[in-house]
């Protein structure tokens, strides 16, 4: 198997270890399996996961290692896809003898990995877990965990997050109208929209779909104002939440009224669109945009360490949402063996899944016996409620001071 060695500096203890193979706990290392996708589709996101655990293997080291012991990443491609995932979690464990995998990086990859974390008994810690019933229902991994919430959550947490600070500026909707594209993610997003805006008791008037290709939303947003909503949830990627904000500028709609629910990049976003957007209020991560983050958010002391430990690697570069993804994942393991007291596969699942309000880079983590994913209250709480006021962003959440 070709693997890439990344080693720290620091070592001292030897802990027990029950695994497959060679112990990942040979003499004063323990090793743990990281896998990426170095190629194919997902190597653009894979290169920045890359750095979020070239990150976290220097911070762990420099701090000491896991448990006194220097920390040793074998880090591996799954080419994105699927079947070699399956190949590279076997190979770690049966032949290298890793006490964890960290990884895959891309969602499809993650939950085939998965099945095979739980055939093999070994705790995985992937950052995309939002794809598929591996992560949370009646189907949930017994040996995986996720660092992402479902499209569903995420959506729902959005709504939410958009209600408080409504509801702090009596201005809450009495309606909303949804509109989404129909590829991807925001599908789902709209879903988990509507679900908030059931349980708030607000009204969805109507949904307006169009496929990513769409190159003029004005019948769509015509029938929006149609409708009349007190407010507009749009989830979308870039290119269609761009025609839908050209659109509404057509028809003159107001625009301070419209709450974004979309996988867009902000800055690109405004480039695009310009103007346009003043007023728009948009849910971002605080892992979106690590050098804004308030003193007050809850996530603001990791998120700071987490950009320290990535600058000492890679100096002058800002991080990316995908490598504090990474990098929550190797710090949850690192948590997991320490409140198990040792890196018994058994015992570091079980600390894993008693994660309550386990306060990551990129995350919050409420796990339960049947949800091993961040739930729509873990990624509100992780979130900040942004709005445009058409000259930068504007940190507006319910509880910004």
């Amino acid at each position: 198997m070709k693997t890439i060695v990344l080693a720290g500096l620091t070592a001292v203890a030897v802990l027990p270890l029950a695994a497959c193979g060679s112990s990942g706990n040979d003499g004063d290392t323990v090793k743990i399996g990281v896998i990426v996708s170095e190629s194919g589709d997902g190597a653009s996101i894979g290169a920045d996961e890359a750095k979020g655990y070239d990150a976290a293997l220097k911070s762990l080291n420099d701090a000491g290692g896991i448990a006194g012991k220097k920390v040793e990443f074998i880090k591996v491609d799954d080419k994105s896809q699927d079947a070699t995932a399956v190949l590279k979690v076997r190979e770690l464990v049966n032949e290298e003898g890793v006490v964890a995998v960290l990884g895959p990086g891309g969602a499809s990859p993650a939950s085939a990995a998965a099945s095979v974390a739980d055939s093999l008994q070994v705790p995985l810690i992937a950052f995309p877990s939002n794809k598929g019933e591996t992560w949370e229902g009646k189907n949930v991994s017994s040996w995986a965990f996720g660092v992402a919430a479902s499209g569903e959550s995420i959506g729902e947490g959005c709504l939410a997050k958009y209600l408080d600070w409504a509801e702090a500026n009596g201005s809450t909707p009495a309606s909303i109208a949804i509109g989404a594209e129909t590829d991807g993610a925001p599908p789902q997003y709209a879903s988990g929209v509507t679900t908030a805006a059931e349980d708030a008791g607000v009204d969805v008037l109507t949904r307006q779909d169009w496929p990513a290709d769409v190159v003029d939303l004005t019948p769509q947003m015509t029938n929006v104002r149609s409708a009349d909503p007190d407010t507009l949830v749009v989830s979308a990627y870039l290119e269609s939440d761009v025609q839908a904000t050209r659109a509404l500028e057509q028809l003159d709609m107001p625009s301070d009224n419209v709450l974004q629910c979309s996988s867009i990049v902000l800055s690109d976003y405004i480039d695009s669109v310009g103007k346009a957007a003043t007023g728009m209020k948009f849910m971002a991560l605080g892992a979106d945009d690590p050098a804004k983050v308030p003193a007050d958010f809850p996530l603001a002391d990791e998120i700071k360490d987490f950009r320290t430990a990535y600058q000492n690697v890679f100096p002058g570069e800002e991080p990316s949402r995908f490598a504090a993804g990474s990098y929550q994942t190797a710090m949850m393991l690192r948590d997991a063996i320490k409140d198990a007291g040792s890196t018994d596969p058994d015992a570091v699942r079980d600390a894993l899944e008693a994660f309550d309000g386990y306060e990551g880079a990129y995350s919050i983590i409420s796990y339960t016996p049947d949800r091993h994913r961040p739930s729509a209250e873990d990624y509100q709480d992780s979130s900040l409620l942004f709005e445009y006021t058409g000259t930068g962003f504007e940190n507006v959440s319910a509880d910004a001071k």
